[in-house]
């Protein structure tokens, strides 16, 4: 299991983020109009990450006069990825659901309800765009699968990898091909249609790769989450460099690129729902952070994915504020588009 970013795993991010889950302006539980005092009760779990054991603080809030705050339906859920077409159009996955939305924020048509399906330990995940609208899904709880939609999100069909090569976050090169890093360690590459797969390199045991995204030359960037760094790969799969992120950043997650190559990750302190979005130099030198953790305008909380457009503006999967942020090339946020649960 990737991360162990199971149901029950999302279901504790959705307590970290409790403020404004359903607003694309989030409030707190004690500034909510009519709400009373309430307190803060946290406690310190252990997850297993690929085989590693890490310590969580997870809070939630509890008013003195009611019972504790229920957990919340792990199947309404933020957005988990995001793709955005030429034309703005949005594609957004949301644990089992995929939308989409037009480029002022509508929604106007989903995928097949009863086409992904999100079990105790597995999501539909990361998603890939072809420029004549083609979806390509990662399924968590269909290992080794993509399955394929057409631009109104009917099914087209799936395609299957290796046995044991999970596949979460996608992307899509020049050429059509979909870059899968996978569970087993290997990032592996399929043909548009699925009729050709190859194994394009192999990293070592120890890392654990995740986010994927293109550059303009075809090089392939990766990051290896609980190591903070950034791979980036030739067209062919052959390593040409890796750089760490500045020591405060103690893993990455997601990435995405412009097209003047500068870099976007996900990066915290070491729980996802501490990350915020940066931008780096094509040389992974940190420019700046474009969205600080936070619920507020411009912030980010638990960030899953990202996509660039034409323009160069960015999009951010906003998992903990429940919304899809636009940031333009200089990091001013341009809009927000409110993801309302499946």
């Amino acid at each position: 299991m990737r991360r162990s970013w199971s149901i029950s795993a999302l279901s504790l991010l959705l307590i970290v983020a409790l403020s404004g889950l359903l607003s694309s302006a989030p409030v707190s539980a004690s500034s909510h109009p009519g709400s009373r005092a309430a307190k803060k009760s946290c406690k310190t779990i252990t997850k297993t990450v690929r085989g590693k054991k890490k310590k969580v603080k997870v809070c939630k809030t509890v008013k003195p006069t009611a019972s504790p705050t229920p957990v919340l339906d792990p199947s309404k859920t933020g957005p988990i990825d995001v793709a955005v077409d030429n034309e703005g159009y949005l594609y957004v996955q949301r644990l089992g659901i995929v939308t989409k939305y037009t480029p002022d924020g509508t929604p106007v048509a989903n995928s097949p309800s009863n086409l992904f399906k999100a079990g105790p330990d597995c999501a539909p995940w990361g998603l890939a765009l072809s420029p004549q609208g083609t979806i390509y899904v990662a399924d968590e709880c269909q290992p080794t699968t993509i399955t394929v939609l057409s631009p109104s999100l009917q099914h087209i069909h799936t395609y299957t990898g290796d046995a044991g090569h999970q596949y979460d976050y996608l992307a899509m090169d020049r050429q059509g091909n979909i870059d899968a890093p996978s569970a087993s360690g290997s990032l592996d590459q399929f043909s548009a249609d699925g009729s050709h797969h190859t194994i394009l390199h192999q990293f070592a045991s120890d890392d654990d790769i995740w986010g994927v995204a293109i550059e303009g030359d075809g090089s392939i960037l990766v990051s290896i989450v609980s190591k903070a760094t950034i791979v980036r790969l030739s067209p062919t799969g052959m390593e040409l460099t890796r750089a760490s992120l500045p020591p405060q950043y103690r893993e990455v997650d997601a990435l995405a690129v412009d097209s003047h190559g500068f870099v976007y990750a996900a990066a915290g302190p070491g729980c996802q729902c501490k990350d915020e979005v940066i931008k780096l130099s094509p040389t992974f030198q940190e420019v700046g952070v474009v969205a600080p953790q936070g619920t507020g305008p411009g912030q980010v909380n638990t960030p899953l994915g990202m996509r660039v457009d034409a323009q160069d503006n960015l999009y951010v999967a906003d998992f903990g504020n429940h919304r899809i942020d636009k940031f333009s090339p200089s990091g001013a946020l341009l809009a927000t588009v409110p993801v309302a649960t499946p």
